[in-house]
Order: structure tokens, then C-alpha cells, then sequence
């Protein structure tokens, strides 16, 4: 299990549920992975995670913002962020629910799960990964 950075910016497979892509689950979370995972656990885990992270969004939300908007910075041409810093930093700080409670983040994380948990798009789309380019 990995968390790929460029995803959690922008670039997810196929697009990402908040520009409209294909892949319509937050996050991927497939049978194979509700299987060795102890649920519960890992969604109490993730929440405390997310918490934390939002107690330091400002930071993070900085170290995002050096990168320039300038085009011909190598940086700037970094896949997740084509869509412009501001685009990347305001879809990110919506991700991290800065006008949440702690309680309405941790019912969030569960909506979250739900919505991922073997997820019909997601399925769909690695198959045809799997079809199109060998990939698993």
C-alpha cells in the first residue's frame, strides 16, 4: 500500500472524482484490499491522520505554493500540477474540510470508505488497465 502524491494533488487514473474523470471513488479500495485490511482500525487510523493533517494545512498548503506558475519552471510541468497551483491548492484544502468538525470530518472518512469500498467505476476501470495495457 502506497499513497502516490501526484494523485492526492490532481492526477488520479483516469482523472479524479472532483474534475468528473472515470475514476469516480476517492481513493481505491478494492476487495482484495478490504480483505487484509481490519477495517475499522484503518478508517479510525485514517481519520486521526486526516485530523492531524488539517491541524498543519497552512504548512502544507505552503510547501504546495512554492512551485511558480512560471512554464518554464521544470516543477511547474509536474502532471499533477497542470491545472495550475491555485486550482491544486483549492481542491486540496476542500479535501482536507477545514470548515468541519472533528466529528463531521470523521462521519466525511466514513462516506468516503463507503463510497470506495469495491467501487463499480473502479472495477470497471481496472479492467480495462488490465485489458488495454497488461497493467494490474
Amino acid at each position: 500500500m502506497h499513497i502516490d502524491f501526484g494523485f492526492m494533488l490532481s492526477n488520479a487514473p483516469g482523472g479524479h472524482v472532483y474534475s468528473g474523470g472515470v475514476e469516480t471513488a476517492p481513493f481505491k479500495l478494492t476487495a482484495d484490499y478490504l480483505d487484509v485490511l481490519l477495517v475499522d482500525d484503518f478508517t479510525i487510523m485514517f481519520t486521526k491522520g486526516l485530523l492531524a493533517v488539517r491541524k498543519h494545512q497552512d504548512r502544507l498548503l505552503a510547501l504546495i505554493n512554492v512551485y511558480s506558475d512560471d512554464q518554464d519552471d521544470p516543477c511547474t510541468r509536474l502532471p499533477c500540477l497542470q491545472s495550475g497551483l491555485d486550482a491544486v491548492t483549492v481542491a486540496l484544502k476542500q479535501r482536507l474540510f477545514p470548515a468541519q468538525t472533528d466529528k463531521q470530518v470523521h462521519q466525511q472518512v466514513e462516506k468516503l470508505f463507503t463510497h470506495s469500498a469495491m467501487n463499480t467505476f473502479t472495477r470497471l476501470y481496472d479492467a480495462y488497465q488490465y485489458y488495454s495495457n497488461g497493467i494490474l
